[in-house]
C-alpha cells in the first residue's frame, strides 16, 4: 500500500466509513497521508486511501491490515470506531451488551496494541482515542456504553505511561451529542436533555473535533499524554 510518502506523516484512523472517523480521516488528509479501514465501505466518495472488511474486534484482520501498511511514516493512530445502544440496563439483551464492549474496549486495544508497535518503532507518533461525555455525565440509558467506553479511558491512561519512554503519547476525547448515525437513534428530546447537562448548550461539531484532533497529533503537543477533553463540559 502506497502510504507516507513525499515525506509526509501517516496517520490511521479505524472507523473511517462513516460519522467521526469518516469526516477526521477526510480533513486530515490535506495534512497527513491517511488510511482508514473500518469493516463496511464508506457512504460517499473520500479522498484519503481506504480499506474495507477489518473488523475492530479481531485481532487477527487488525494484524493483517497492518502488514499492508508501510509504517515508516506512521505518525498518528486514531480509534474512532464505536457503537452504541441507549436502552435501560434492565432491558439490556446479552448479546447487544457484549458486542458494545467488545467493540468500544477490545476494539480500542485491539487497534492500539497492533498499530502501536508501528509507533514504538518510529520512536514517536501520537495516539488518540474517541470516548464520550456519557462517562462524566453517567447519563441513564448509557450504562453499558459508557462503561465500555470508560474501560478504554482506563487502558489509554496506563498505556500512555507505558509508552512514555518512546516519545509517544496517547490521549483522549469526549465529544458530546454529534450529528452521526449513533445520534440517528435519539429524539431531538433525548439529545436536547444531554446538551441541557452540558456547562455549552451546543452540539459538538466535526469541526471541534478536527481542531482538537490536530492539536494532539501536533509537535506542539508533545508533552502531553494520558489527558482526557471533555468538550462542552467544564471540571
Amino acid at each position: 500500500m502506497d502510504t507516507g510518502k513525499g515525506g509526509r506523516k501517516l496517520v490511521i484512523v479505524s472507523g473511517a466509513s462513516r460519522g467521526i472517523g469518516f469526516a477526521l480521516a477526510e480533513r486530515l488528509s490535506n495534512t497527513y497521508d491517511v488510511v482508514g479501514f473500518a469493516r463496511q465501505e464508506p457512504k460517499e466518495p473520500c479522498n484519503f486511501q481506504f480499506v474495507s472488511g477489518v473488523d475492530v474486534t479481531d485481532k487477527t484482520a487488525v494484524k493483517e491490515f497492518a502488514r499492508k501498511i508501510d509504517t515508516a511514516n506512521l505518525w498518528g493512530v486514531v480509534a474512532c470506531a464505536g457503537i452504541a445502544s441507549m436502552n435501560h440496563f434492565l432491558s439490556m439483551p446479552d448479546a447487544t451488551r457484549d458486542k458494545i464492549v467488545d467493540v468500544n474496549f477490545h476494539g480500542v486495544a485491539n487497534v492500539v496494541e497492533v498499530l502501536g508497535k508501528g509507533l514504538i518503532k518510529n520512536k514517536g507518533g501520537r495516539i488518540i482515542v474517541l470516548s464520550t461525555i456519557a462517562v462524566p455525565l453517567l447519563l441513564e440509558g448509557e450504562a453499558v456504553y459508557a462503561a465500555s467506553k470508560s474501560a478504554a479511558e482506563t487502558y489509554v491512561k496506563i498505556i500512555a505511561n507505558e509508552l512514555g519512554e518512546w516519545g509517544v503519547t496517547a490521549n483522549l476525547i469526549r465529544p458530546g451529542p454529534t450529528d452521526t448515525d449513533l445520534l440517528a437513534g435519539l429524539t431531538d428530546e433525548q439529545v436536547d436533555a444531554i446538551i441541557s447537562k452540558q456547562t455549552l448548550k451546543r452540539k459538538t461539531t466535526f469541526d471541534d473535533l478536527e481542531g482538537i484532533c490536530r492539536f494532539f497529533l501536533s509537535d506542539e503537543a508533545a508533552l502531553l499524554t494520558g489527558q482526557t477533553l471533555t468538550l462542552g463540559l467544564s471540571g
